[in-house]
Order: C-alpha cells, then sequence, then structure tokens
C-alpha cells in the first residue's frame, strides 16, 4: 500500500495540538513508511509488508505487486490499496490559469470541455487470493483478475511530466497478453481520465492504437470514476478497480459524468469504444464480460489490471431454523443496524438464510447490546427485524437457549452449531457493515478548521477564486 503526500502531521505540530515530544510517536500513523506496517501491526499479518510510492498509479501498482505476491506463493491473502487524504481542511480552492486544477470545479473527463482536475480525498483497498482459494473457503469473489502489467513512459517524452502514447499503450497491451485474452473481448475499459486536455488526448491516442479494429463500433464503453468522486491522488487507480469490480458484479456500467461529446482533437474511430453519460445494462453476449482497468502516474508510471466477471457462486440451502445475531454499542445503533439488515435482505431475495446466519456470528464483533431473531426464512426475517416479537412457540429449545446465553455475553462455538443443525454451506456474503454514528474527528480548533493550521488564509479576490 501507499500514501499520498499529505501535511496532517506538520498541521499538527504548527497548530500546537501536538507537543513537541508527541510528534515522534504520531508520525507512526501519518508518514507513509509505515502505513503497511501499521495494518500488519493491528491485524496481526506476517507477510510482505511495505510501502509502494507511484504518485497517482500508486493503489494499482501496489494491486500489481499483491498479485506477483500471490502468484508466486509468496502470499496466500493480500490487502492492496492507497490512501490520498489531505490535512488542511480548505473549503474548496484557488484557481490559478495555467494549473492543472479546473476552473469550473468539475471533472469532465473524456469530455470536450475538460479544463482540469478536481482533487479528492479517497482510501481504497482490495482483498486479493488465488480463485481457487477463495472457491475453497466460501469467500464472495466479486470479479476475478486475468493479468496485470506495470511499465515506465522512459525518456522519449516532451517532458518528465508529460505522458506518452507508446507508454500507456504499452502497458494496456502487457496487460492483455499477460491475460491471455483478445482486445476484443474487453467490453468497459476504466480509464485514467484525469480531466486535462492533454493527459485525456493521450490516453484516447493510446486506447485508439491498442483497440483498433478490436470490435464493433459502439460495442464498448470507456469510463472514469474521476468524474464521478474527483481525483484522489494515489488511491484513485485503485476506487477505478473498485469501481469495475463492483460493475462486473451487478452487470450495470455506471455513467460517466458530464460528458457531452469527445474532444474535437481525439478520436476513437476504428475501436469498439464509445462513451456514455448514463447508467446502461452491460451486455456480453460472446463470453464473460471483461474489463480494463488503467492508472497512470505523473513521471510515467504506468499500471493496467484486466478483470473478468466472477464464475457463478455456490447456491445452498440449510433448510429449518437460523439463529440471526445483531449487536451495537448503543441502542439506537442497534435500531439502525436491525433495518439496515432488513432493508438489504428485502432487497436480496436469492440470499441464503444459513450464509446470512453465518456471517452476522462469524463476521462481527459482539458488542453490549445485542438482539436475536429465530427465523426460517429471509420473509420472516424481515418481517421480525423490522417488527420485534417473542421467539415463536415452534423454535427449537437448543436454538433460543444458545441465543439466549449469546444475549448474556456467552462465548458461542458457532461451528459447532452449525454442525448440530444440519449446516453444509457456511459461507460469508457482503451484508451492511456496522452503522457508525458520525461526528466530527477533526483535531483543530472550530476557528482553524477552514484555514490552514499554522496561520491565517490569505484570501484570494471572490472573482479569482472557485469553490467546489
Amino acid at each position: 500500500g501507499g500514501s499520498s503526500h499529505q501535511d496532517y502531521l506538520s498541521a499538527l505540530a504548527q497548530s500546537g495540538v501536538l507537543d513537541p515530544e508527541e510528534y515522534e510517536e504520531a508520525s507512526m500513523g501519518s508518514v507513509a513508511d509505515f502505513l503497511p506496517a501499521r495494518v500488519s501491526y493491528k491485524l496481526g499479518l506476517e507477510g510482505p509488508s511495505f510501502g509502494v510510492q507511484a504518485a497517482c498509479s500508486t493503489s494499482l501498482v501496489a494491486v500489481h505487486l499483491a498479485v506477483q505476491s500471490l502468484l508466486t506463493g509468496e502470499s496466500d491473502m493480500a490487502l492492496a490499496g492507497a490512501a490520498a487524504v489531505t490535512g488542511r481542511q480548505r473549503p474548496g480552492y484557488a484557481f490559478h490559469p495555467g494549473g492543472r486544477m479546473s476552473p469550473a470545479g468539475h471533472s469532465r473527463s473524456f469530455d470536450a470541455a475538460a479544463d482540469g482536475a478536481v482533487h479528492s480525498d479517497g482510501v481504497g483497498v482490495v482483498v486479493l487470493k488465488r480463485l481457487s482459494d477463495a472457491q475453497a473457503d466460501g469467500d464472495t469473489v466479486r470479479a476475478v483478475i486475468r493479468g496485470t502489467a506495470v511499465t515506465n513512459d522512459g525518456a522519449g517524452k516532451a517532458g518528465f511530466l508529460v505522458p506518452r502514447t507508446a507508454g500507456r499503450a504499452g502497458a494496456l497491451r502487457e496487460a492483455l497478453r499477460r491475460a491471455g485474452v483478445e482486445p476484443g473481448s474487453v467490453t468497459y475499459l476504466e480509464g485514467h481520465g484525469n480531466g486535462t486536455p492533454l493527459g485525456d488526448l493521450i490516453e484516447i491516442a493510446a486506447v485508439a492504437e491498442v483497440f483498433q479494429g478490436a470490435g464493433e463500433p459502439g460495442s464498448a464503453v470507456l469510463g472514469s470514476v474521476k468524474s464521478n468522486v474527483g481525483y484522489a491522488h494515489g488511491a484513485s487507480g485503485v476506487i477505478g478497480l473498485i469501481k469495475t469490480a463492483l460493475a462486473l458484479e451487478h452487470r450495470e456500467i455506471p455513467p460517466t459524468l458530464h460528458f457531452t461529446r469527445l474532444h474535437p482533437e481525439a478520436s476513437l474511430d476504428g475501436t469498439p469504444f464509445r462513451i456514455s453519460g448514463r447508467l446502461e445494462p452491460w451486455e456480453s453476449p460472446y463470453g464473460p464480460r471483461r474489463a480494463g482497468v488503467s492508472s497512470f502516474g505523473y513521471g510515467g508510471a504506468n499500471a493496467c489490471v484486466v478483470l473478468e466477471e466472477a464464475p457463478a457462486a455456490r447456491l445452498s440451502e440449510t433448510p429449518g431454523w437460523q439463529l440471526l445475531v445483531l449487536s451495537a454499542r448503543t441502542e439506537t445503533v442497534l435500531e439502525r443496524a436491525a433495518a439496515r439488515l432488513a432493508g438489504h435482505l428485502r432487497r436480496h431475495p436469492g440470499l441464503s438464510l444459513a450464509d446470512v446466519a453465518w456471517t452476522l456470528q462469524t463476521g462481527r464483533r459482539a458488542f453490549e447490546h445485542r438482539r436475536i431473531v429465530l427465523c426460517r426464512s429471509l420473509d420472516e426475517a424481515v418481517e421480525l427485524l423490522e417488527n420485534p416479537a417473542p421467539a415463536p412457540p415452534d423454535a427449537p429449545r437448543a436454538l433460543l437457549d444458545t441465543g439466549e446465553r449469546w444475549l448474556r455475553g456467552e462465548e458461542i462455538d458457532w461451528t459447532a452449531l452449525h454442525d448440530l443443525n444440519g449446516g453444509e454451506a457456511r459461507r460469508r456474503v457482503p451484508l451492511p457493515a456496522y452503522p457508525f454514528e458520525r461526528r466530527p474527528c477533526w483535531p483543530f480548533p472550530e476557528e482553524t478548521r477552514n484555514q490552514d493550521a499554522a496561520a491565517p488564509v490569505q484570501r484570494e479576490p471572490e472573482e479569482a477564486r472557485t469553490l467546489c
């Protein structure tokens, strides 16, 4: 993992929130060098753990390295990603002519009106395993990585910060080669799309070079998540990867916002790609859905990943009664958790009730405020979550006793319970996470939150400022 440059630590020190002797200790949670090691310390992970710094492509380079670690057998599971969190909470930014920031406050990826980037904060992490291991462990597989590649532009370009068409095209070609797939089988491409006129033109030229004649015009979509969430620096690549994995899972392609027409100097003629400004179903009549994800860093670090839709999950259901458990730090949050779970079950009627029970029992920490639901179907679970009632009279006494022991705070051997209950499918499935209570965590005094911590902001004239 990696972290984009941030000034949070220095802001704390300069504002007086940190005493000088506390600075070194605080740096362990703020300096990029310690980010992966701190995660390993918190989670008790003993495999390779190190930082990656590749400018804007940091997180996708981290994914590439994690994939290599899995393929060589060095790791059995890997976490990969990056963080981009600024330290000074100023509401917006000042536009400077000739700079990279958009004067309009919109990221118009690939559009004729693209005039610059809009920076944002973001954090993204993915969990990676070999597919055979994930299937054997009953994990939820959202997408499969077919191949990855990392290259560099080298010296053949106009300047250090100027991207190179050949370098970006080379990364795309190498990722497709390692994935063992033809360019025409890719029907969605998550581009870098930072919204700067030069960057977008060079990226489109690279796409046209690689995918020329690869499919029917308009049969594939090119997009960029930066139009939706902004440019999250080193975390932007993994955010695009997450978006694409979810698009594969839901079989829908999200829109690229603010797009009206392609830049007049760019051309996708002869390629299968078009850019869509609306949500649309992801059709794939000729085989599994496949996608590419690109992330390019200043200085020339190019990273690409080829994804494929996940194989169909094994569906199974254990008939009979199931015990659902919920807990929270407060009674208010417990009610919210129950409501969120009920809504999720209503929206996903194909879920296995046994999998839901197993996930709640083994995939959540147990807090002080607790609640149980005994049920035989998802519909019954929704009804009891929304309208609490005593356990039905025909509920198994042994299961009710287990629930009452858990309510009293006892440790439960959930594996033994499922074995006794005839449960064959023990698989964790995606369910709503803990509904954290929103509260500000910014450490500076109220009067300094919207200005530099060390000194008052020197405001520009109103007509020169653009806030987003």
